[in-house]
């Protein structure tokens, strides 16, 4: 099973992923670092989610794509066992040093038959080349009553008013110096026009050089949520926010930065509430 897993809510680098990701994007987008610390605003909003849907405590979770360890070590915290499956070295030696329980391998071969109540991507499983396997894999893992939980990406759902949000955001926030608005690896203008700039940055178009494509997701949300119903899953599917994130990872660490994250996160929630924005996340629950 090839995977180049990206999960584990809120790192010092990137908005969930390791510190050496390269986005999750795709057509012509290429990752700009992040530079601040997420953890103290994606982890509570991911614990907000899973409470509802996870087993009480002291149940055993398994996290796929764990990164360094905030949500893993937030969930030990909460009462949980938990194992944090995690293919990168270094991310994993930091998630440990978080008082956390790491493998460090790929999914397809972490062996636990039938031992975890439930199993979790963060924002992981999108780049599972074998997404299929995967899931099969992950139920393997889990108790006859157990349940996979999932954040992902819907960027498939993008739209005017999104990437207007997006590039209007960007743009305001490098003006005032605080953030980097670089989008692609060439020297060609962006568009003008915000979706058509979204066009050229996130949809693939099938000349992606190899890097574009290694780093880019492999499976849409919608892609997912069929893959987990072709399993013989009964799927909730929660919208949840999205496009907060992609700002985010262009702020530079000032002492402003975090409250700037905070505020477009819940200037892009109350707008998702309203119905002028979509929703950019899904929050997936799949049970036998």
């Amino acid at each position: 099973m090839n995977a180049h897993q990206h999960g584990g809510t809120g790192t010092p680098h990137a908005p969930g992923g390791h510190p050496h990701h390269h986005g999750h994007g795709g057509g012509h987008h290429r990752f700009i670092p992040a530079y601040i610390d997420l953890t103290a605003l994606a982890v509570p909003d991911t614990m907000a989610l899973l409470r509802p849907v996870l087993p009480e405590p002291p149940a055993a979770i398994c996290e796929v794509g764990a990164g360094l360890g905030a949500l893993s070590a937030a969930l030990v915290e909460a009462g949980y066992q938990v194992t944090a499956v995690e293919p990168d070295p270094e991310s994993a030696a930091i998630a440990a040093k978080r008082g956390v329980d790491v493998v460090t391998t790929q999914l397809g071969d972490h062996q636990a038959p039938g031992r975890y109540d439930a199993v979790l991507f963060t924002r992981s499983l999108h780049h599972i080349e074998d997404l299929t396997g995967a899931i099969e894999h992950a139920l393997g893992l889990l108790t006859p009553s157990g349940v996979l939980v999932l954040e992902e990406f819907a960027r498939e759902r993008a739209n005017e008013a999104a990437a207007r949000f997006l590039y209007d955001a960007i743009d305001l926030l490098a003006a005032a110096g605080v953030a980097e608005t670089a989008d692609e690896d060439d020297d060609e203008p962006q568009p003008a026009d915000p979706w058509q700039r979204w066009q050229r940055n996130f949809v693939p178009t099938g000349q992606e050089s190899a890097e574009e494509a290694e780093h880019r997701p492999l499976h849409t949300g919608t892609d997912i949520v069929a893959a987990l119903r072709a399993a013989g899953l009964t799927v909730t599917d929660e919208p949840t926010i999205g496009l907060w994130r992609m700002v985010a990872q262009r702020l530079a660490d000032t002492p402003v930065a975090n409250d700037v994250a905070r505020r477009v996160r819940d200037t892009e929630a109350r707008r998702l509430a309203d119905g002028s924005l979509p929703a950019l996340g899904r929050f997936l629950v799949a049970r036998r």
